[in-house]
């Protein structure tokens, strides 16, 4: 209460010195105004008298000087203006000293005149000028400059009554202040008394709460002297540790509280076992185990704190341990899940690869080499769409108890898909790990299946690769093996394949894996391009123009990639089908935009894989995308290769049907490959036959090809199918073809492909199929 006494006592000073400042600095800032005001009205009147000197001298130095004079008066006056507009302008103020500013403009340039008069000698009219018109102008001026002196003043008498008036304020307020503090100061004696009597009463019930909420609480409470010697165990602390506070008290904590390493079983030094705690709150967190009396043994966590009194010194500890004995075998079985495959028990991908990469990052030049085989299940697909899910588990579960009892039991065998399965075998070099491969490899063909009557026999595709000293990514290593694997199963399943640096085999797989990643990229980042290729009439020319439409891709780099670079891979990864629809939506949606701007009769190819063909979906999503854009399905024909029709035969002629029914044109491409072309086009209802441009291109040297052409050109017409002839680079082979009266001709002779929309770069074809960018 004295210090706040105090404290009132400094403000209270503090504010009144301040308002005493505040009221000095009203004074000097008015009085600063009201010179600038003064001295602007003296200027104006001394303007005026200088006029008269200029007037009256007859000495042409002494008229001189007072020209001199007057016109620095204005400029006196100029910064006086400036510096009364920077001190800010009352608003009582404005309205005059805009009127004064008014009247010193008009008469500023009067005494200019009268002053240019007067250094003229001009004499006449002079006296009327100043007398009729400056004079009374100068009056006027005066009187605003005055009464602005006069709001000046004003303010300052009202801002100085006003700070006085707040400084007697100020005054009595420390006053009353002072008496009020006075009352509270014994007020808050009295209360301090009867708040010490409540408190007194409040510590009792405290200690009854704290003793019910010690049992009530679901951790063990310990506590011990200074000597750690047992004091207190609440009931949990009983269950846990086996001993009942009675038995316990006076005991050595170490001997009730028994704590061991989970891993190890050695004894843990803890904290309260010392009386080694200091102000921080020490524990164990995790991996410990609590002994009870009656040997059972719980997880715990704790925490010890010590115990002062309020002058420092320690007097005891408090252990505050909790089971977590549940969680802890729950987060060992949730642990184990994450590093498992629940159906077979297996190690997953995950701790695969933990393991590989162990072995990986033993840099030892003298360290043991290690095999990588990757196992894929053949005709496992085969039970699970015929029996079901839960056969193909059963399948899983037996093949993985055949694969165990083949291999040591150090190696780790992980399922890292669906079907497909890791195994590491450590210090196992090559010829081994043949051996072991193969007997994996001939144990699954022997095995049979047998699920509801059903007899299944199986085989697994096995590639291996070693883990040596050129290994440094695990990454790598397993790209490795599943090339490798990949590679056994396309040289006839059911048998192992080794990987080598130098193998070729392996080399295009990974090529083809690149070019499968670099396509799903350009599909996810839209890097495809569309080109058109015109397609010219030979026979005959009925006013329609015929168009195919071509792709190409866009690298990474920018660069334009030509089709046959990443088709194949397409093909062998199965991304053909969003390809096709890439293309298809990509043309109607363009011809939709040219509406009205292209013939009605003009025909625009789009050409089509074999698995677009076999997609479930592709057909209802072509019918859907030609409803969509409003497209005339007569202006579009699909191309089909001929290889790809036989080889779907089922699928194609359902699709061809379909579309055709809806007015949709078909070509067969390459006609003449396959070995049953003129057998299938009996019963393929297309429009056009493109006739293999490896005829055409070398029939002008080769008599057989010439004959090929011939003859399909022919088989055309008596079917009523017209023919186009691919890949006619020059007017020779042009010549030959109207000869033949095939009814196309399309190729680089003919027309130069062209991209569809603008490109900001040239394309120089070198022939069908290769091209550089310019």
């Amino acid at each position: 209460m004295i210090a706040l006494m105090i404290s009132l006592a400094i403000t209270g000073i503090s504010h009144m010195g301040s308002i005493k400042d505040a009221m000095e600095t009203i004074t000097i800032e008015r009085a600063e105004r009201i010179n600038i005001i003064t001295a602007m009205r003296r200027i104006v009147r001394e303007r005026s008298l200088t006029m008269y000197a200029i007037y009256l001298t007859e000495d042409a130095f002494s008229r001189d000087d007072e020209f001199m004079h007057f016109n620095a008066l204005a400029e006196q006056f100029i910064k006086l203006r400036t510096q009364f507009e920077e001190a800010g302008v009352l608003p009582q103020q404005q309205a005059m000293f805009s009127e004064a500013l008014q009247l010193i403009s008009r008469s500023a340039p009067l005494q200019q005149r009268i002053v240019d008069l007067m250094i003229e000698d001009n004499q006449k009219d002079i006296y009327s000028l100043m007398s009729a018109i400056d004079l009374p102008l100068e009056k006027k001026i005066l009187t605003l400059f005055d009464k602005l002196i006069e709001i000046e003043q004003e303010i300052t008498r009202n801002a100085n009554a006003a700070a006085k008036q707040e400084y007697e304020t100020a005054y009595f307020m420390m006053i009353t202040i002072g008496v009020i503090v006075t009352l509270v100061g014994v007020l808050i004696t009295v209360l301090v008394i009867y708040r010490t009597r409540q408190i007194e009463g409040a510590l009792f019930e405290a200690k009854e709460q704290a003793e019910v909420t010690l049992h009530a609480i679901g951790d063990a409470v310990i506590t011990a002297d200074a000597q750690g010697r047992i004091v207190y165990l609440n009931p949990v602390a009983e269950h846990l540790t086996g001993w009942r506070c009675a038995d316990a008290a006076g005991k050595d904590i170490s001997l009730v509280y028994r704590v061991n390493e989970e891993l190890t079983g050695n004894k843990v030094n803890h904290p309260a076992y010392q009386g080694n705690v200091d102000g921080q709150v020490m524990g164990l967190h995790q991996h410990y185990v609590l002994n009870s009396r009656d040997e059972n043994e719980y997880m715990v966590i704790d925490t010890t704190s010590p115990l002062f009194k309020n002058n420092g010194e320690k007097f005891g500890v408090v252990v505050v341990s909790r089971d977590v004995t549940h969680e802890r075998n729950l987060a060992h079985q949730l642990s184990w899940q994450a590093r498992h495959d629940s159906l077979t028990g297996l190690a997953n991908r995950r701790e695969f690869e933990i393991l590989l990469n162990t072995l990986l990052s033993n840099t030892d030049p003298n360290r043991p080499k290690h095999a990588l085989l990757y196992l894929d299940l053949d005709q496992f697909k085969l039970v699970n769409d015929t029996c079901g899910h839960v056969a193909g588990d059963e399948l899983l579960k037996q093949i993985v108890a055949l694969l165990k009892s083949n291999i040591r039991e150090a190696d780790l065998l992980a399922r890292l898909g669906g079907d497909e399965f890791g195994l590491i075998l450590e210090a196992c070099p090559l010829p081994k790990a043949e051996r072991i491969a193969s007997q994996l490899v001939e144990s699954v063909r022997d095995f049979r299946f047998v699920w509801k009557g059903k007899v299944f026999s199986l085989g697994v595709s096995i590639g291996l690769a070693m883990i040596d000293e050129h290994c440094r990514d695990s990454e790598a290593i397993l790209s490795a093996a599943d090339a490798a694997c990949f590679i056994a199963k396309d040289k006839g399943r059911s048998r192992v394949w080794i990987h080598h640096l130098d193998d070729q085999d392996v080399a295009q797989r990974h090529g083809e894996m690149e070019w499968a990643s670099k396509i799903n990229a350009a599909l996810e980042n839209d890097r495809f391009l569309l080109y058109y290729q015109k397609v010219q009439p030979i026979t005959q020319n009925d006013g329609c123009n015929y168009f195919e439409f071509l792709l190409r891709m866009v690298n990474e780099s920018g660069e334009i990639v030509a089709p046959m670079a990443f088709i194949p891979a397409a093909e062998r990864f199965g991304t053909m089908a969003a390809i096709d629809k890439w293309v298809v939506k990509r043309v109607l949606g363009w011809l939709h935009r040219k509406h009205g701007k292209i013939k009605n009769n003009d025909v625009y190819s789009i050409n089509l894989s074999g698995q677009s063909l076999c997609d479930d979906g592709f057909l209802q999503f072509c019918i859907t995308e030609l409803d969509e854009s409003r497209v005339d399905p007569r202006q579009i024909c699909f191309e089909i290769t001929e290889t790809a029709a036989i080889s779907n035969w089922r699928h194609a002629n359902q699709f061809v049907s379909a579309l055709k029914s809806r007015g949709c044109q078909f070509a067969l491409d390459d006609f003449g490959s396959g070995m049953s072309s003129f057998a299938y086009l009996k019963n393929l209802p297309v429009d056009y036959i493109k006739i293999d441009g490896a005829f055409v291109s070398d029939m002008l040297s080769d008599p057989v090809d010439q004959v090929m052409v011939i003859a399909i050109n022919q088989i055309g017409q008596v079917m009523g199918i017209k023919t186009i002839a691919e890949f006619v680079e020059n007017e020779d082979i042009l010549n030959i073809l109207k000869v033949m009266q095939v009814d196309f001709a399309q190729g680089y002779g003919i027309h130069m492909p062209e991209a569809l929309e603008p490109l900001n770069f040239k394309v120089h074809y070198l022939s069908d199929d290769k091209f550089k960018i310019i």
